[in-house]
């Protein structure tokens, strides 16, 4: 009887988890058997499987991007999500340091993780060409990722305009000091680097894929655009950033603009909402 009382009494009131609903499943296993709630945050597409439809049909309340809709209602079979799940977006819990004013040569900046899918490859190809290698640079921030049999991407020291750093400390100094932003990634679920850039004031430079930052930002307005997986398109582009770069400046404080309704405490309201209810925000809702 004590060593029951001692498991209930160690037992949380409500659990949040992030990973995705097949591998949170035992999270959902122990909401489950002691009724407790459960929020899930889902931050990309996920795949299709026995647990994960498990998971989802407990009526728990599920946060999801945007990007991860279609992969959720294929998993379900429905065409409709129930009222439990509540869509949201990302948003920046601290403002990254002002694009500084600094001399030429105009340098690139780049940051993410060495996986293959996030196109570091593209962009070393598009800037070895000898128009561009003598005026432009490279700030390329990357993070190698550990115990993962994915592909990944090499560093080459031997590129000599492009400076490396592996998971800098003052990140947010190098991207500061740098002029143009280009995300290599294409059909990123969100995309919280490029976020980070328009709120620097970069010139950013984004795939044509149809992913969030391509429907939401305007070519020419908030930034320049490329075709994806094409180095050519993306060599182009940095081209003419660098011949005309007058001309493009505007598109960092337009950029900056954006970003301003990307707030943490705006984005992530709900969310916290939901964690101080008694009450998945479904059930409650019911109710008015």
């Amino acid at each position: 009887m004590f060593r029951l009382l001692l498991v209930r009494a160690s037992i949380p009131s409500q659990i949040v988890v992030a990973s995705g609903p097949g591998v949170d499943l035992a999270a959902y296993l122990v909401a489950h058997l002691f009724n407790i709630k459960l929020i899930q945050i889902i931050h990309g597409p996920i795949a299709k499987s026995r647990s994960s439809h498990w998971c989802l049909n407990q009526g728990h309340t599920t946060f999801y991007l945007p990007s991860a809709k279609a992969s959720i209602q294929f998993c379900l079979d429905a065409q409709v999500l129930e009222q439990n799940f509540v869509p949201f977006i990302n948003g920046l819990s601290k403002w990254p340091k002002a694009q500084i004013e600094n001399s030429l040569p105009i340098s690139v900046f780049w940051a993410a993780s060495l996986l293959k899918w996030k196109g570091l490859d593209l962009l070393t190809e598009a800037m070895q060409t000898e128009d561009l290698n003598h005026c432009l640079h490279a700030n390329v921030c990357y993070i190698k990722p550990q115990q993962t049999k994915a592909e990944q991407s090499q560093i080459n020291n031997d590129i000599k305009h492009i400076h490396w750093y592996e998971n800098p400390q003052d990140l947010d100094q190098i991207r500061a000091t740098s002029h143009v932003y280009v995300s290599t990634s294409v059909n990123e679920p969100f995309g919280l680097s490029t976020l980070e850039a328009l709120a620097c004031g970069l010139i950013v430079v984004i795939p044509r894929d149809g992913a969030y930052w391509d429907r939401i930002l305007v070519e020419g307005q908030h930034c320049l655009k490329y075709e994806p997986n094409n180095a050519q398109s993306l060599h182009s582009v940095l081209r003419m950033v660098l011949h005309r770069k007058e001309c493009f400046w505007h598109l960092g404080m337009s950029g900056q603009a954006i970003a301003r309704q990307y707030t943490a405490e705006k984005a992530y309201q709900e969310i916290a909402q939901s964690l101080l209810a008694s009450q998945p925000i479904a059930s409650l809702a019911k109710q008015d």
